[in-house]
Parts: C-alpha cells; sequence; structure tokens
C-alpha cells in the first residue's frame, strides 16, 4: 500500500532539489517557466482528484470559516507584514514586498502540503480558490490603505487566470469523480493522486526559480538579507495563523496555518506590473527560496516541538 509520509519525506529533499536546479541552471528554469500554468492546472487536478469529498461538502457547509481564513491571510496578515516591516525601519520598497508577498494568494500546492502535514486539503484549495478570485479586489484595497498607487490592476484577468489555472481543473476533476473515475480503495485512491500531484510539483517548482541564480551571483549578501526577512515574515505569518485558528479542528487549523505560508507570487507580479520599485521585484523573485523551502522546514520544525507545528501526515489522514 503507497504511504504519503514516505512522498513527504522524499519532498523534503526533491523539492528544495528542484529549486537549486533551476538556480544552478538558469536555462532549464527558463524552458520550463511557458509550462507553469499548465502545470499549476495539473496540480489542482490531481489534487482534488485525490481529496476527501465529504471534506470538500464540509467546507462549502461553513462558508463563513472559509471567508473568516481567507480575510486573515490575505487582508489582515498583509497588513501585519507592512506595519511590521515599516516599524522595524526596513526600506520602503522592502515593506511593500511584505505587504504583497503576504497579499498573494494561496498556492494551489498547498493543498499537497497541507496533505503531506495530515490538515484538511478541501479547504486549502478552497481557499486557493477564494483568494485567487479576490486578489482583485483586496490588492488595490491594501494599496489604498497603505497609500499606494492602485492603477495597473487587471481584474478581469486576473479572474480569467484563477478561472482557467484553479477552478476549472477543480471542475473537471470534480465531474469525473462524480463520473465514479477513481480508484477502489479510498486509501489507494488518495496516495496515489498524492504521488502524481507531487511529480508535477517538481516542475513546477523547477519553473519558479526562473531569474534567481543571477540575482545571487551579483548580490549575494543582499539576497540573503531579503530572504531571511522573508523567512521572519512567514514564520510570524504561520505562528499568528495559528493561534488565530487554534480552537478549530487540528485538521483545518493545519490547513489555514500551512495555506497561510505557501502564496502563488506570479500573480501578484502579473498585477503590479511595471508599477513595482526593483528592489520589490528582488523580493518576490527570492520568496522562491524561502517558501519552497518552507515546508521541509516546519517538518523539522514538527519532529523538534510538535506543539509548533504540524506532525507528518499519515495515509488515514489524507
Amino acid at each position: 500500500m503507497p504511504r504519503i509520509p514516505a512522498i513527504g519525506d522524499v519532498a523534503t529533499l526533491a523539492v528544495p532539489g528542484a529549486l537549486a536546479l533551476g538556480i544552478l541552471a538558469p536555462g532549464a528554469a527558463a524552458a520550463a517557466l511557458p509550462l507553469l500554468p499548465a502545470l499549476v492546472a495539473a496540480l489542482v487536478f490531481t489534487t482534488v482528484m485525490g481529496a476527501d469529498a465529504a471534506r470538500f461538502a464540509a467546507v462549502l457547509r461553513a462558508p463563513a470559516r472559509l471567508l473568516c481564513a481567507a480575510l486573515f491571510i490575505q487582508l489582515a496578515l498583509p497588513l501585519a507584514g507592512w506595519c511590521l516591516a515599516a516599524a522595524a525601519g526596513a526600506d520602503p520598497a522592502l515593506a511593500l514586498g511584505a505587504m504583497l508577498l503576504l497579499a498573494a494568494p494561496v498556492g494551489t500546492g498547498a493543498a499537497l502540503y497541507v496533505t503531506l502535514a495530515g490538515g484538511n486539503a478541501a479547504l486549502a484549495l478552497c481557499l486557493s480558490a477564494v483568494t485567487f478570485l479576490a486578489l482583485p479586489l483586496l490588492l488595490p484595497l491594501l494599496a489604498l490603505l497603505v497609500a499606494l498607487p492602485a492603477e495597473g490592476m487587471a481584474p478581469l484577468a486576473l479572474a480569467g487566470r484563477a478561472a482557467v489555472v484553479v477552478l476549472l481543473p477543480a471542475l473537471a476533476a470534480l465531474a469525473l469523480r462524480r463520473a465514479g473515475v477513481r480508484f477502489a480503495d479510498a486509501r489507494l485512491n488518495a496516495a496515489r493522486w498524492t504521488t502524481l500531484a507531487f511529480a508535477i510539483l517538481l516542475p513546477t517548482t523547477l519553473a519558479r526559480s526562473s531569474g534567481i541564480g543571477p540575482m545571487l551571483r551579483e548580490a549575494p549578501l543582499e539576497a540573503a538579507s531579503i530572504a531571511l526577512l522573508i523567512a521572519a515574515l512567514l514564520l510570524a505569518a504561520y505562528a499568528a495563523t495559528a493561534l488565530a485558528f487554534s480552537r478549530h479542528a487540528k485538521a483545518d487549523a493545519r490547513g489555514v496555518a500551512v495555506s497561510a505560508v505557501s502564496r502563488n507570487i506570479a500573480v501578484v507580479w502579473a498585477a503590479t506590473a511595471g508599477m513595482l520599485p526593483e528592489a520589490t521585484e528582488q523580493m518576490l523573485a527570492l520568496s522562491a527560496i524561502v517558501f519552497y523551502a518552507m515546508p521541509p522546514a516546519l517538518r523539522l520544525l514538527a519532529r523538534v516541538s510538535p506543539a509548533v507545528a504540524p506532525p507528518a501526515a499519515s495515509a488515514a489522514t489524507a
């Protein structure tokens, strides 16, 4: 019987390995970049195919919980990140980067990481869809709240991308599930689809690393300091989210907390093209290193202090 913990153990090395390959071989990352939308759509499809249908129904029966989690992740955390960075005396361009990082929608890969953490993957996938669709409204709102220009946003383009990359693959998978296309055994079904999703995640990571290599070679110390700032922001976001939702069911709390540190930065790049200072764009690019290192870091933290991070998943919780 395939076991999801084995996938998680491999992911601890393989996902950062794919990121390292993209940094060391920028040509390979650049070649994979045009495939990114298709890879993300495939990741959504395989994640939905392996998810527990009962959990989807439970999420949709409690929309208030879903909306509360989405607003916390995409509105409260970005404002808090901007305030903390500004209060710490960070460059305004980096404070803006902190806000944009935490305003990005939940990445479609979050459902896979949540599954490996023993959380509610259906809640994570719903958070991804909601935060994608809410971005055209919340990003200009955040810009207004912190007195930044909100011009240049493309709400229709963002909504269309969310539909093509997230909603359509999810609906297609749900239609196939309704038609009975699945493996007979529920645990086997989840394990095999999660294995396939993990295989798709590797080239997705490679594509996301495009452009990082030259930056690390030209200004390594500056890049390291920015990466440390991003890591501090994400750890603070994880801790704040875990605390805010600690009274919820464990699977839901883990799902929201892991989702809070798994974001799709590429969509924010598209929405703010030509508007950002150079330092902000560098911060967004370097975030790939920290975002893909975060799941292995949380797994390591879980072994040291189970109360701080979610434990490794088991086949029963997938």
